[in-house]
Parts: C-alpha cells; structure tokens; sequence
C-alpha cells in the first residue's frame, strides 16, 4: 500500500478538517466527564500521534488535546478526576519529536499531578490489545489516525465495540477500497467486503460502501452507532468513522 508522510509538508486542508473535527469532538466529550463526580480517571488514547506538529507549527493531535484541556483549566483543577493520556507513535523518529516536543513539556509540567502522558513506541495492534482491560475500566476516547486501511480489521473493530464507555473516532483510506478490493492481501484484512459493490460504486460512494462494511460487523443487540463524515482530497476519498454508545456522544458528534 503507498505510504506518505503527513509531517514531511504542512498538513493540507483535508488533514487539518480531520484534526478540527477530532478537535471539536473532544471539547464536547472532555467537560461531561469532568464534571461527572464518581469517576476517577479520563482516558485518551491517540494511537497515531505523529509528531505533535507539522513543519510550520500546525497542530496535530497531541497539542490539540492538550490545547483543549488547557482551556479547561479552572474545571480540571477542581475535578475529582485525573486525566491520563497516552500517545502512540510507532515510527521512531516520529516517536522522538513526539516525546521531546516542547509544548507538551511545558504542559505536562503545568498539569504535574492531575494530566499524566504515557508515551509508546508500539505497533497499533500490539498497543492496543495491550491496552483493553484498562480501556474498558474508565471512560475513554480513542483516535484511530491510521495511514490507510489496515489496522481497523474485523478483531480489532469487535473490540471497541464490546468497550462499554469508550467513544471512538477512526479515519478510513476510503479510495483503496476501491483500488485494492480484489487483491489477496486486502481480502485477508477485509475478507466480508463485496467487492463487486465496490467496483461498480463511483468514488463519492466509497465511504458509504466503507460505512456500511462496518455496520454490518456490528452484532444484533450491541448499541454502538456509527456515523462518517467523508473527506475528499483531489480525485481520493477519505473519512472518518465515529462510533459511541451512548446518544448523547452521537448528538455531541454530529
């Protein structure tokens, strides 16, 4: 599969629609648990962190988490609840900008105490099968930024959907469901794909046919919704999936 390096060049306008959709998201999620007395710790995993920023300072995801819980300043300090985030960058140059920037730092350093930052250098699948049983023990917000298609398989997508108070946001490759839908390494991550729907299907449908795919690998009885919201960069279509539980996340999201 072809593979590009969103922090090589300035994010382009699809990428930072993504990340201000995640954005926007997140400071509807983060104040209903702050202000939820019970719960003891908030969860945000970002599997994909990248490198924090692009080249021109841009925010990625990383800042843009901590951006948002830096507004909420005067709420987290007087919530019963700890915040723990955990940032994953598999690639290792990445992985060390990530780790070493310096506007995580100083908030890390502002927040010591109530915002704690586990940083990985994992492989997804690795990281997150590691990391269920302690998902599934406090509300959690996932971002699934893959490059591509590949990581949000049948296994993986059964288990975000069995997590009980986890709210999760996944970004689709849509356009090489179209391009590598009838090749053997494809149909081994994605083996229910009807394949002739996709070749027939006009690129503007992909992330429809992409939708569709994944809501028919939810099992009768389980609650989670998921809804897209579909990007287009040049003659590619690309989108996100949001998934939640509950209807308040759903209304929040759309």
């Amino acid at each position: 599969m072809p593979h590009k390096d969103l922090h090589d060049e300035p994010f382009d306008e699809g990428t930072i629609t993504k990340l201000e959709i995640f954005e926007d998201y997140f400071k509807e999620w983060i104040p209903v648990f702050l202000k939820t007395k019970w719960i003891d710790t908030i969860q945000i995993y970002d599997f994909f962190a990248g490198t924090g920023e692009d080249k021109n300072g841009c925010p990625g995801s990383p800042l843009r988490i901590l951006n948002v819980l830096n507004k909420f300043q005067p709420v987290i300090e007087t919530s019963n609840s700890k915040i723990k985030i955990v940032l994953n960058e598999y690639d290792k140059s990445k992985f060390e900008k990530v780790q070493t920037c310096v506007k995580i730092k100083e908030i890390i350093e502002r927040y010591k105490g109530i915002i704690n930052i586990e940083f990985y250098n994992k492989d997804f699948k690795e990281l997150f099968n590691d990391k269920l049983i302690e998902i599934s023990k406090n509300p959690s917000l996932l971002f699934i930024d893959q490059n591509g298609i590949k990581q949000v398989t049948n296994d993986v997508f059964q288990d975000l959907l069995a997590l009980k108070r986890t709210d999760f946001l996944f970004f689709v490759s849509s356009s090489y469901f179209k391009r590598f839908a009838k090749e053997p390494s494809f149909i081994q991550h994605f083996p229910d794909l009807n394949t002739v729907k996709v070749d027939k299907a006009e690129h503007s449908e992909i992330h429809e046919i992409v939708l569709d795919y994944y809501r028919n690998l939810i099992p009768h009885g389980n609650k989670t919704k998921i809804y897209p919201f579909t990007l287009k960069k040049n003659v590619n279509v690309y989108g996100l999936i949001f998934g939640s539980k509950h209807p308040l996340g759903v209304d929040k999201f759309l």
